[in-house]
Formats: C-alpha cells, structure tokens, sequence
C-alpha cells in the first residue's frame, strides 16, 4: 500500500520535470534566432530577453520536483554518507518534515494568491518593450511549487518506509 501511494505521488513530478525538459527545445532556438538577428542582421527582437528568463525559469522551475525524486539535489555530505540507512532515513524524514515541506507548502500557498492577483489586475513584466502578461510565469512558479510538495510527501513516506517498513537505499 505504501509504495504504490509513493508511486502515485511521484507521477505528477516525474512527468512535470520530463515535459519541462521539452523546454530547451524552444529555448535553444530563440538564443541562436537572437544572436543571428542582433549580430548578422542588425536588428534585436523585443522579446528574446524576456522568453529566455521565462523559459529558463519554468525549466528549473518544473523539474524541482524530479531532481529531489532521482537524489539531484545539492546536499552538504561532511557526514551523511557515513551514516547507517536507518540513521540518514530519520535525519531526511525529520529535515523534509519539519523544515523543508511546510517552507515550500506555505511558499506555495503565498505563489497561488500571487498568481491570481497578476492574473485579476492583467499585470505585466514591464521589462520589455514587449512586456507580456506576469500570470503565465506566476503558474508556473505554482505548479513548480506544487511539484515539489509532492515529491516530499513521497520522500517523507519513502523514509517512513525505510524505519518502519522495507528498507531501500537512499
């Protein structure tokens, strides 16, 4: 039972970071379509700058969530690896549960009434002449947020399961 609500909570961020993946695509050709217009032709886009660090931003944004569920994240080793794996599942669980997941619980809640008040007021960037709407990227910061709620549910239930059930390797 516990493995397959784990397996269930880790969809939506396994397949929210590989769709986000897909975002290099158009990210790579609105760089090279910028630098051939500015540099050959003489003539800048208004829009590359903004699509760049949009585009850049949902990437790392949307794939928050599967970096935590493949072990990517950025972790301080000085002494975790030499601890047993009953020892580093209660150090995660005590870490992911008390610290980081009502921190990014309570940050989504906050990114979800900021969406909605860029969304109301049709609020813009303002960084560009182009100067597209703030709510898409507010989204996204949501669903990225979201994501990664998720995910340390299941790495939460993961170490409970490494105490208390079967245990994996962390």
């Amino acid at each position: 039972m516990m493995k397959a609500t784990i397996a269930l909570l880790e969809l939506m961020p396994r397949w929210v970071g590989y769709a986000s993946c897909l975002l290099l695509i158009p990210l790579i050709l609105t760089t090279c379509y910028e630098v051939v217009a500015r540099y050959l032709f003489g003539a800048p886009t208004i829009w590359s700058f903004e699509i760049g660090y949009m585009l850049t931003g949902t990437f790392f944004l949307l794939g928050s969530g599967l970096a935590l569920q493949r072990g990517s994240h950025i972790r301080v080793d000085l002494f975790y690896h030499r601890l047993s794996l009953r020892k580093r599942a209660w150090l995660d669980l005590l870490f992911y549960a008390l610290v980081v997941l009502p921190l990014v619980a309570w940050t989504t809640y906050a990114l979800a009434g900021y969406f909605w008040s860029g969304l109301e007021s049709g609020e813009t960037t303002g960084a560009s002449a182009w100067n597209p709407p703030v709510w898409p990227l507010r989204l996204v910061f949501v669903v990225g947020f979201s994501t990664l709620v998720l995910q340390l549910i299941a790495e939460c239930l993961k170490r409970i399961d490494t105490l208390f059930g079967q245990p994996e390797k962390l």
